[in-house]
């Protein structure tokens, strides 16, 4: 069964990967209520436990709120935005270089750890804070450059994860996370250059 969560995983990270730099920088507010939305949604499926008919609406009630609370926040401290999206990035590659250090380099149940963000490690934890506090401060030197690419890794992550979910019961390829971290980081290219060409364009 498809979970609400899962889609709006997939509706946000396809629309940061395609616009996201633009919403960022000149749209605070959409980029705002994108994240701001997420965040909210992520918790309450987190910390509260759903039944029935709150499965669909809890979410998407957190996910409205969160949104408008995103959105005032957004158009106020756009700056804040950015580097919370390229801090993101950073912890999202520190968590799976940590990962891999732990793990002597194997990828087994890398995608599901980074998801549940389940029984992270010293290392781990030191791995995340480094890299988010180096893309949070490349972020002030390259802005245009790094809303860009995080939003685009950020964005295909989400929807490259949210996916895989749900079609590794229909192939096992799906399960497999080497192919998984390929397919996100091919993507997260392709969405710098579309955002690059349309920037530029």
């Amino acid at each position: 069964m498809v979970a609400l969560i899962d889609i709006l995983r997939l509706v946000v990270g396809l629309a940061l990967f395609a616009v996201g730099g633009v919403s960022v920088r000149e749209s605070p507010r959409i980029g705002g209520f994108l994240v701001g939305g997420l965040v909210a949604a992520e918790a309450v499926v987190r910390m509260v436990t759903l039944v029935a008919f709150w499965q669909w609406v809890g979410p998407l009630l957190a996910f409205a709120a969160g949104g408008l609370v995103g959105a005032i926040l957004g158009s106020v401290l756009s700056m804040v935005l950015l580097v919370v999206y390229t801090s993101v990035l950073g912890a999202m590659a520190g968590f799976v270089l940590g990962f891999l250090v732990m793990m002597g380099g194997n990828t087994r149940q890398i995608i599901d750890s980074l998801l549940a963000l389940s029984e992270i490690t010293p290392v781990q934890s030191a791995f995340m804070v480094v890299f988010a506090l180096v893309f949070g401060f490349l972020s002030l030197r390259f802005q245009e450059f790094m809303a860009m690419a995080s939003t685009a890794f950020v964005g295909s992550g989400l929807a490259v994860f949210a996916m895989a979910e749900q079609l590794k019961i229909l192939a096992p390829i799906f399960r497999e996370d080497v192919v998984l971290l390929f397919v996100w980081i091919v993507l997260g290219l392709i969405g710098l250059i579309i955002q690059n060409k349309s920037e530029n364009g």
